[in-house]
């Protein structure tokens, strides 16, 4: 008869053979050296310092549901090449404070519409040329005033309907006839005034 340090013994070894069992059909070994890992009911992995992963060719993820990464300080993905980000129905990019992107060269945005809505203001600033090209019409509105600002010239335009246009020189060129309609007086002031 075993006494009772055999019988705790044999119960240790055959719970650590279950366990063994239980890893051989989660873990699979090829003959390559390719391991698969199969966990019908969840695979959890906890690290309490740092964890990494090193892939010499690719790494794939598949998940028939939803994907989460939580992080508590920051994220940072270094790509070499390309990234390439691809949803079905929709991308969303929230931010609770400032959400930047930056490209040494150019950044390209190609859709069917394209929306940009700022609850108090825009800004667009261009170091060089800056072009703005519509296929058919540009429409430029405004609830207080537009100002078109450029050296010394100015066109500036206001919701009381007042138009002043201000410049050195100012020229109006027209390939058939220029007609000046007003409501009120129409002054012109200047050292000369001179007609055809």
């Amino acid at each position: 008869m075993a006494t009772p340090e055999v019988e705790a013994l044999n119960r240790r070894i055959a719970a650590l053979e279950a366990q063994l069992a239980a890893l051989l059909q989660a873990v699979n070994v090829g003959r390559g050296g390719t391991v698969a890992i199969t966990a019908p009911a969840g695979l959890s992995i906890t690290v309490g310092g740092t964890f990494t992963i090193n892939v010499g060719a690719e790494l794939a993820l598949t998940v028939g549901s939803n994907f989460r990464t939580a992080v508590g300080s920051a994220y940072v993905v270094n790509v070499g090449a390309g990234m390439r980000t691809t949803a079905g129905t929709g991308i969303s990019l929230i931010a609770g404070t400032a959400l930047a992107m930056n490209a040494n060269r150019e950044i390209s945005l190609a859709t069917r519409a394209f929306e940009v809505a700022a609850s108090v203001s825009i800004d667009l600033d261009s170091s060089k040329d800056f072009e703005i090209a519509s296929g058919k019409a540009l429409v430029v509105k405004a609830a207080d005033s537009i100002r078109l600002d450029a050296g010394s010239a100015e066109l500036n335009l206001k919701k009381d309907g007042s138009v002043d246009l201000k410049g050195k020189d100012v020229t109006i060129r027209a390939s058939g006839k220029i007609n000046a309609t007003a409501s009120s007086d129409v002054v012109i002031k200047g050292s000369k005034i001179k007609q055809n």
